[in-house]
């Protein structure tokens, strides 16, 4: 069970770290379409990085622009 809960977080871990980094791309794109791209991408990885960990997790629709 150990090696469950490691594994669960490093996918944590990875998804928070991606979230971030993707909001970073998206705040800083000159183009309004890959703005976009990269806040969805965000939205998704911090979606998940939520549903993994159990905190907090409730039924919405991803960003949506």
């Amino acid at each position: 069970m150990e090696g469950k809960v490691h594994d669960d977080q490093q996918d944590i871990d990875y998804h928070s770290k991606r979230a971030i980094s993707e909001l970073d791309r998206g705040l800083n794109c000159q183009s309004i379409a890959a703005a976009r791209a990269h806040l969805r991408l965000s939205s998704l990885h911090f979606e998940r990085a939520r549903e993994l960990s159990g905190a907090g997790w409730r039924s919405r629709p991803p960003l949506s622009m």
